[in-house]
């Protein structure tokens, strides 16, 4: 049960707390809280990316993206990328990608785009006009080097792939990506 694996990771000091709360149609329908009293404060964080996903399964389910389209297709400037290496200091070429990036290597963390040493090092040399929107910045990441090969490996990218994948949905739906998010998942959600 949910109870047992929720005591036995803080018997195991995997976690210190946790609370869940599963609601349905408005009500509550499951809640447990253990190893912590009703007052704590907890950090919740990466909370994008389920709704992102979500925005770019929206997506898929009426045919308007599909998951193993090459990420060029959206957005041209992703074709013919290239892995990187850091040598002293500095993110050099390394090979050209074999494979093309597609929706669902970004989804999974299989994309190799700003994830490690390599994009780290990149993201950090990032000006603040190419962070001002969504499209400059995914500008920005299509002219980076990625860590390793397409599908080869899994690595957390901690906003990169994201960026992209909500940079494809506001580009195939003529709106900004904050208003697909009102209009499609929080309105109806009442979010």
């Amino acid at each position: 049960t949910v109870d047992a694996r929720i005591n036995d990771d803080i018997d195991s000091h995997r976690v210190g707390a946790c609370a869940v709360r599963v609601m349905q149609s408005g009500k509550t329908v499951y809640e447990f809280f253990n190893g912590a009293d009703g007052c704590s404060v907890f950090r919740l964080a990466s909370m994008t990316k389920p709704i992102t996903a979500v925005a770019v399964l929206i997506q898929a389910s009426k045919g308007i993206i599909d998951i193993y389209d090459d990420v060029s297709k959206y957005i041209p400037s992703f074709k013919d990328m290239s892995v990187g290496k850091v040598e002293n200091g500095s993110a050099v070429f390394d090979f050209k990608a074999k494979t093309p990036i597609k929706i669902f290597h970004l989804l999974t963390h299989t994309s190799g785009l700003g994830c490690m040493d390599v994009g780290a090092l990149q993201h950090s040399k990032i000006s603040p006009e190419r962070s001002l929107s969504l499209s400059s910045v995914v500008d920005f990441y299509s002219e980076t080097l990625l860590d390793f090969e397409p599908y080869t490996m899994q690595y957390y990218s901690p906003g990169a792939a994201f960026d992209v994948l909500a940079r494809i949905v506001e580009l195939k739906n003529e709106k900004s990506y904050d208003r697909f998010l009102s209009d499609e998942i929080f309105t109806p959600l009442k979010m």
